[in-house]
């Protein structure tokens, strides 16, 4: 029911069958983003959750049979990606419930299929949201790049998982936005509702 929360599913097959990954708990999920690496047997999931008192992360990297929860006070997770093979994950959070009357949008990236976190971006200010967080495949540590809304004026950043000085595009655009990488990073595209 809506009051608890609701699942997580996943198929194998296309779509024909459906298993509900109880591992994962009931949650409020916003996001969620699933790998398979090549060389593994396990689909690489990860999810994140919005929770009033605090939400969180949540990452598998064997089918959902195990899962990893990373909690923090951050309430609104808003968006999760991972490139190709699961390893790299990157999420963003758009508020704290830290006490203080400040929103922080933040971005966290792990380079071990979610196990460890580390925070790359965080800015504070009443209008302040990472709205959604994407990556492309074009090399062996992935770029990833992230929409940064500042009230109505939205920008995209792009960095690599272990570098904490996130590259700004000379490019803002108006309102909410949704960015989608090429597999190589050459080609952008993104979408406004302004």
């Amino acid at each position: 029911g809506y009051g608890h929360g609701g699942h997580i599913f996943t198929s194998s097959d296309y779509g024909q069958h459906w298993t509900i990954q109880k591992g994962a708990g009931q949650h409020f999920w916003r996001d969620i983003t699933i790998a398979k690496d090549p060389g593994d047997k396990g689909m690489h999931i990860a999810a994140v959750e919005y929770d009033t008192t605090g939400g969180g992360v949540y990452s598998t990297t064997d089918n959902g049979e195990h899962w990893t929860s990373t909690r923090t006070n951050a309430v609104e997770w808003t968006t999760v990606a991972s490139d190709p093979s699961g390893q790299f994950i990157i999420a963003g959070v758009s508020s704290w419930d830290d006490g203080s009357s400040t929103n922080k949008a933040t971005v966290f990236c792990s380079k071990d299929y979610g196990a460890t976190w580390s925070n790359l971006f965080e800015r504070s200010g009443d209008n302040y949201a990472v709205t959604q967080v994407a990556a492309d495949a074009s090399k062996s540590e992935p770029k990833f790049y992230f929409v940064f809304l500042d009230g109505t004026e939205s920008s995209i950043f792009t960095s690599q998982c272990d570098i904490i000085s996130w590259e700004s595009f000379p490019q803002s655009f108006n309102g909410y936005i949704k960015i989608a990488p090429s597999n190589d990073g050459k080609n952008l595209a993104v979408g406004t509702d302004l």
